[in-house]
C-alpha cells in the first residue's frame, strides 16, 4: 500500500507511468486468477497514471525455490536480485523507458538494482521500504539453525553491496523515518536521503468503534517471517500467562497465508482465531479492544501500526515495532518489551478507566492526521523528484 499511495499523490505534481512485475502466487491469495488482478488493478492505475503495464514473473515450485536459493549461494547477487532478474522483466523495463523517454525513474526495491545498466543518464529516485541489508543480518544474528544463519549472512552481505553500488548511482533516497534515515548515512555517508513516512488516507470514513472487552486483534500477512515470528511469539510466551489472569480474552489473528506450525499452535486455543486473509477488515477494527503488535524484527515503520492508531485501536507494542514513528507511550501507546510485560500491560488496561483509554485512543488517532496523512507527506514526496 506504500507505493500505490506514494504514487498516488505523486502523480498530483508529475506525470507518472508504470511498470509493475507482479508474482502470480502472491497475487492469488488476494484475486482467483492473475487475469482478474490485473483487471481490476488498470483501472485503479489509470485513474491517476498516465499508463501501465504488468510484468508476470512465473511462480516457482518449493524445490525450484531450494534450487535457486542453493543456486544464490556461488552467485554475486543477493537471492531477491536474482529473482527479479529475467529476460522479460528486462524487456518489458527497457520498452517503457524508450517509449516514455522518462526524465526521473523510480525504483521500489533495492533488487530493482540488478537493472541499472538500463537506465544511463536518468536520474534515479529508489524507495526504501527498510534497510534490507540489515534486517538480512539481523535474521541471520538471530538464527539458531547454521545453515540458515550462513545463507542469511551471505544474502545481506550480497544486498548491502548492492546498496553501495546504488547509493553512487541514484540521485535522491526515500526512506520511512529518520531512524532509517540515520541509520543508512552510518553506511553511506553523502547520500541525499528524503524521509518520506508511512501514511494512512485520512479522507477514508471512519469506523463507528464498538469494542468489545477482552478481544485482541493483530492483522499483517503471515508470509512475512517478522509477522509470523510475532505470532509465535505471543502464542507460546504470552498467551498460556495472560490466559490466567484473564481467561475472558480473546485474539483474532488476520493475514494471509499462515504457515503450517502456527496453525497448529493456534489450535490448542478455543479463544484463537486464524482468519487467513480477509477482504473487509473493518469489523475486526470496529470490535477490537486492544491491538497487540509484539513485532521484533523488519525496519521502516509498520503500516499495521498507523492503521490500528487511525482507526482509534488502543496499542499495545513492542518498541521494534515502534521504530520511525513519534508516538509516546502512555500518551498514544502501551510499550511491552518482553513476554512478561505484555501480559502486564494487557492486563492493566482491564483496570483502566473508559475516558484514559479513550484519551489514548484520541491521542494517537490526532497524531496519525497530523503527521501520517498521505495528503501532507505527498508534498514532500515530490521535491524528490525535481
Amino acid at each position: 500500500m506504500r507505493s500505490f499511495n506514494l504514487m498516488k499523490q505523486l502523480a498530483i505534481y508529475h506525470d507518472v507511468n508504470v511498470v509493475c512485475v507482479v508474482q502470480e502466487s502472491v497475487v492469488k491469495n488476494y484475486f482467483p486468477s492473475l487475469e482478474e488482478a490485473i483487471e481490476k488493478a488498470t483501472p485503479a492505475f489509470l485513474s491517476f497514471c498516465q499508463s501501465v503495464s504488468f510484468v508476470s514473473i512465473r511462480s516457482q515450485r518449493r524445490y525450484e525455490k531450494k534450487a535457486n536459493l542453493i543456486k544464490s549461494l556461488f552467485s554475486t547477487k543477493s537471492y531477491a536480485a536474482s529473482r527479479l532478474e529475467n529476460k522479460v522483466t528486462r524487456d518489458a523495463i527497457k520498452k517503457a523507458v524508450m517509449n516514455v523517454k522518462p526524465d526521473v525513474i523510480h525504483l521500489d526495491t533495492v533488487a530493482a538494482g540488478v537493472y541499472l545498466p538500463l537506465f544511463e543518464d536518468i536520474d534515479l529516485v529508489l524507495n526504501h521500504h527498510n534497510i534490507e541489508s540489515e534486517m538480512m543480518l539481523r535474521r541471520a544474528r538471530e538464527a539458531s539453525n547454521f545453515l540458515l544463519k550462513t545463507i542469511c549472512y551471505l544474502d545481506g552481505f550480497k544486498i548491502r553491496m548492492l546498496e553501495k553500488k546504488l547509493f553512487s548511482k541514484v540521485k535522491n533516497h526515500l526512506v520511512c523515518s529518520d531512524l532509517d534515515k540515520m541509520r543508512f548515512l552510518s553506511l553511506f555517508q553523502g547520500a541525499n536521503i528524503f524521509v518520506v513516512p508511512n501514511g494512512i488516507d485520512c479522507t477514508l470514513p471512519s469506523i463507528d468503534r464498538s469494542p468489545v472487552h477482552g478481544k485482541l486483534l493483530f492483522i499483517g500477512g503471515l508470509d512475512w517471517y517478522p509477522n509470523s515470528d510475532a505470532m509465535r511469539f505471543f502464542l507460546k510466551s504470552v498467551w498460556p500467562d495472560l490466559n490466567k489472569i484473564m481467561p475472558e480474552v480473546t485474539l483474532d489473528i488476520v493475514g494471509k497465508c499462515p504457515p503450517s506450525d502456527l496453525i497448529e499452535i493456534a489450535s490448542a486455543y478455543t479463544n484463537v482465531k486464524l482468519h487467513g486473509f480477509v477482504d473487509d477488515i473493518s469489523g475486526f477494527y470496529k470490535e477490537a479492544w486492544i491491538y497487540i503488535c509484539p513485532i521484533m524484527d523488519g525496519g521502516g515503520t509498520k503500516l499495521k501500526v498507523l492503521d490500528a492508531m487511525a482507526n482509534g485501536v488502543l496499542l499495545v507494542a513492542h518498541p521494534i515495532a515502534m521504530e520511525g514513528i513519534d508516538a509516546v507511550p502512555d500518551e498514544h501507546f502501551k510499550l511491552a518489551d518482553s513476554a512478561h510485560e505484555f501480559v502486564a500491560a494487557i492486563s492493566a488496561i482491564k483496570n483502566t478507566t473508559a475516558n484514559q483509554i479513550k484519551s489514548i485512543e484520541h491521542a494517537a488517532k490526532t497524531l496519525i492526521q497530523e503527521k501520517y496523512d498521505y495528503e501532507k507527506i505527498g508534498k514532500v514526496l515530490s521535491s524528490a523528484y525535481l
